[in-house]
């Protein structure tokens, strides 16, 4: 018994950290509404531990607004999982806050590539502009 405890200990010491890619983005959606996305890719050819992330959106004025705190997860080989997420707010310019750690030891993880998509906003239609003019037929 003590000796499968012990290669239990040993093998998970010497498991290293699963190499990851993030891509994020927020995103208006409307004046008091908005989108952060996350796509979070396995870069190694293998499993990886379980991951814990906590995202928040960071408005220039005020306190962050947490929006995705999901339970651990696996990405298998080379797998990408997109994670979308609802938030409220009135702001209009936020910074995606991002804390990933390993789900079995809470080690902080650092991406090997962490990308930050610039913020879109959803197009705004001009208020002067006027209605089409109907195309005349027969002439």
């Amino acid at each position: 018994m003590k000796k499968g405890l012990l290669l239990a200990v040993l093998l998970a010491a010497c498991a290293k950290p699963p190499q990851i890619a993030v891509t994020a983005q927020v995103r208006k959606i409307s004046a008091t509404a908005g989108n952060l996305k996350l796509a979070i890719r396995n870069v190694e050819n293998r499993a990886t531990t379980p991951i814990w992330l906590d995202a928040s959106v960071q408005p220039a004025h005020g306190a962050p607004i947490r929006v995705i705190h999901p339970a651990p997860f696996v990405l298998n080989r080379h797998e990408t999982r997109e994670i979308v997420a609802p938030f409220v707010s009135d702001d209009v310019s936020f910074e995606p806050v991002l804390v990933i750690r390993e789900g079995e030891t809470g080690k902080d993880l650092q991406p090997v590539s962490l990308q930050v998509l610039p913020a879109t906003s959803p197009p705004q239609v001009p208020a002067t502009s006027a209605p089409a003019t109907p195309l005349r037929h027969g002439k």
